[in-house]
């Protein structure tokens, strides 16, 4: 009986180490390495006439996310910016905290019926997008010129991706 409990021990020891192993090696492969707990988000607003942009820069993480919600709910339900387009290029990390904010926002958006579209992932950022399969939720563009050009687009079409 020692043996058996003693092999089943082992057993789940290994186990653990695999499940350790496998996502240290997803972490790697897919998000580069662990964020660091990094509250210096810097968000920045410019408006256009046609838009509002939102320069995000900094991974956007459970630490800072409430900083890009409560900036996009200014926007959305305060100041009822018509659209509102997220610049993602210095974002190098998302995780759940940032992609639930995003996803806040973009209800809130379609609720008001005002536009909402995202640009410029990086490969990490669109990865986690089309896992979940929010990619077809959101207006996703390459460039800030795109997602200007899709302001005619409705808020809530998926035909929006042109990444």
């Amino acid at each position: 009986m020692q043996i058996a409990s003693a092999r089943n021990l082992t057993l789940c020891d290994h186990l653990s180490a695999v499940h350790i192993f496998r996502l240290g090696v997803f972490c790697r492969r897919h998000l580069c390495s662990f964020p660091e707990k990094s509250t210096d988000l810097n968000i920045t607003t410019r408006a256009n006439g046609i838009a509002t942009i939102v320069n995000v820069c900094c991974d956007v993480t459970l630490y800072n996310a409430p900083e890009l919600r409560k900036a996009l709910m200014d926007l959305l339900k305060v100041k009822k910016a018509q659209r509102v387009i997220v610049d993602m290029n210095n974002v190098r990390y998302i995780d759940s905290a940032g992609v639930a904010c995003l996803v806040e926002a973009f209800k809130v958006a379609r609720e008001s019926k005002l536009g909402f579209a995202l640009f410029g992932l990086n490969s990490e950022a669109k990865e986690v997008l089309e896992l979940t399969r929010l990619i077809r939720v959101f207006e996703v563009y390459a460039t800030e010129e795109q997602a200007l050009s899709g302001a005619g687009l409705a808020s809530s079409s998926s035909s929006g991706e042109a990444v």
